[in-house]
């Protein structure tokens, strides 16, 4: 399995630089990701299914227009994010912090959520870790919210091996800052429903299918699909009002 990216991106257009924020850590990530995907371990290639990954990883450009596409998602689904039909716990703290608005400083603060990185690509292993182990996912509906970051840090050498560690030692109660992850996380279970996720994709490797909005690799092998041009303003607004690429399923169905 292999992946490659052009050796030297262009200068960035003002766009790029809103959308991406911090152009030269999005470069050097794709680059490595490229770089670690081309020779990736036997450990890591076991859990990735056939042509999961791009033969060429995309440009800037073709970043640049995902971006615009998930700051739709932002939009139109704000409710898909934070909460889960399992209950609360019942301590003050994670009772205070149930509501969202009042959670995001915290989640800021303890650098859970790392602002305008959408795409995640300007997030380090630790990083993508500790939002994974500090913020919300309703991983008791399966795999679906949490499969982006677990594919990126896939990625990552030792990116799921260390999140296993530091997830069960958060469950056991050993980790330093086990009792403010709990809370940041707010519903009982969670990190439960973690340790579980990352051992099934372990054991049994990545869903086959994926949908771009959920899925990392999904997200790269549609923006394969993407013109390799800045998008201009006009088109990012539509994006974001409107949504000009339309049925999500159709995308699926062109990056399967």
């Amino acid at each position: 399995m292999t992946a490659s990216m052009s050796a030297s991106p262009p200068a960035p257009t003002s766009l790029e630089r809103l959308l991406l924020v911090d152009v030269g850590a999005v470069d050097a990530a794709l680059a490595g990701m490229a770089a670690f995907a081309a020779r990736l371990p036997d450990d890591v290639a076991r859990l990735l299914p056939p042509g999961a990954l791009p033969a060429t990883f995309p440009t800037r450009a073709q970043l640049s227009r995902a971006v615009a596409r998930m700051l739709r998602r932002l939009v139109v689904e704000p409710g898909a994010f934070g909460l889960s039909s399992s209950p609360p716990r019942t301590n003050l703290r994670a009772r205070l912090l149930r509501g969202r608005a009042l959670r995001l400083p915290f989640l800021l603060w303890e650098g859970s959520v790392v602002p305008g990185d959408l795409s995640g690509l300007r997030s380090s292993r630790d990083v993508v870790i500790r939002h994974l182990l500090g913020t919300h996912h309703d991983v008791q509906r399966g795999i679906a919210q949490a499969r982006y970051d677990l594919e990126i840090l896939a990625l990552h050498p030792d990116g799921l091996t260390t999140l296993r560690s530091d997830c069960a030692a958060v469950v056991a109660g050993e980790h330093p800052r086990a009792g403010l992850y709990r809370d940041l996380c707010v519903y009982e279970g969670y990190h439960e429903g973690l340790l579980a996720l990352v051992d099934d994709v372990l054991a049994h490797g990545f869903p086959a299918e994926g949908d771009p909005d959920l899925s990392f690799f999904a997200m790269l092998r549609f923006c394969a699909t993407l013109p390799d041009t800045s998008p201009q303003l006009s088109s990012v607004f539509r994006e974001v009002a409107l949504g000009s690429d339309g049925d999500v399923a159709a995308r699926r169905g062109a990056t399967a």
